[in-house]
C-alpha cells in the first residue's frame, strides 16, 4: 500500500466509497522543483516515463496503468475526474478520464515540442499545477465545456507498475506463472517479492473474487 502524509483528507459519502481529496499540496515543494517535467521531457520514453511517473505517483489522484473497466465505476458524479498512464505504440501517454454529462471522456495530455505539458487550451510546465488549474478555475477541456470539478482517489491497495521490477520466472501453474522481482514501498525502499501473474483477462468481478479468496484464507501477506 502506498499512502502519502503530504495529503489531507477530506471524507465524502457516496455509493462508490471512495475518498477524495483536495488538489492542492501545500508540501509539494519538498519534493519537487519547478520544471521537473519539463526535464523529464527531453529523456528517452523509458526515462522520461520513469521519471515523470516516479512525480506522479505522489499526486493520489494520478492512478497509474489501470484497467479501462475499472474507470466507469469510479467516475461517478459529474466533474469526477483522474489522471492515468496508457500505453501507445509502446509508448507512454497520459490522460484524463472524466465524467461529464453521462459519458466517460478520455482527454489526453499533450507533450508539446518546448516541453510544456498542454491539455485542451491550456499549457504548463508542470503537469500537477496544470491539472490544478483546470480545477480551482473550472477551465474546459474539451470544446463541449467539460471540467474537471473532484479528483477520484487512488485506493491505498493500488501498486503502481512503476513500482514493480520482474525479473526471472521461478514457477507457474494452471492459473498465472510466478516471478521473482522486487516490490518499491513508500518509503522508497526495495524488497524482495513474489509476483504472480495471472493468465488470460480477468473481468473486474473475477479479479475481486480473487482477492477476496485470497484474503480470506491468509495464504500470504500481500501487497496490491
Amino acid at each position: 500500500m502506498f499512502t502519502s502524509n503530504s495529503h489531507k483528507f477530506k471524507q465524502e459519502t457516496d455509493r462508490t466509497a471512495v475518498d477524495r481529496q483536495t488538489v492542492t499540496d501545500p508540501n509539494r515543494s519538498s519534493y519537487e522543483v519547478p520544471g521537473a517535467e519539463q526535464q523529464a521531457a527531453n529523456l528517452d520514453d523509458k526515462e522520461f516515463a520513469k521519471k515523470i511517473c516516479d512525480i506522479l505517483q505522489r499526486y493520489k489522484w494520478y492512478h497509474g496503468l489501470m484497467p479501462r473497466d475499472e474507470i466507469e465505476e469510479m467516475l461517478v458524479k459529474d466533474g469526477d475526474f483522474l489522471v492515468r498512464r496508457t500505453e501507445v505504440d509502446r509508448k507512454t501517454k497520459l490522460v484524463v478520464s472524466v465524467r461529464s454529462k453521462g459519458r466517460i471522456r478520455h482527454i489526453l495530455i499533450k507533450l508539446c515540442d518546448d516541453g510544456q505539458w498542454r491539455l485542451y487550451n491550456v499549457k504548463s510546465e508542470s503537469l500537477p499545477d496544470l491539472i490544478e488549474d483546470h480545477v480551482k478555475k473550472s477551465l474546459p477541456v474539451q470544446t463541449d465545456g467539460t471540467i474537471l470539478k473532484q479528483p477520484v482517489i487512488r485506493p491505498d491497495y493500488y501498486i503502481l507498475h512503476e513500482n514493480i521490477i520482474v525479473n526471472k520466472r521461478i514457477g507457474g501453474g494452471a492459473f498465472g506463472e510466478v516471478y521473482k522481482g522486487k516490490l518499491k514501498t513508500a518509503d522508497g525502499k526495495s524488497i524482495d517479492a513474489a509476483i504472480k501473474m495471472l493468465k488470460g483477462i480477468m473481468t473486474k468481478k473475477e479479479r475481486t473474487t480473487f482477492m477476496k479468496v485470497i484474503f480470506a484464507y491468509h495464504i500470504i501477506y500481500i501487497k496490491g
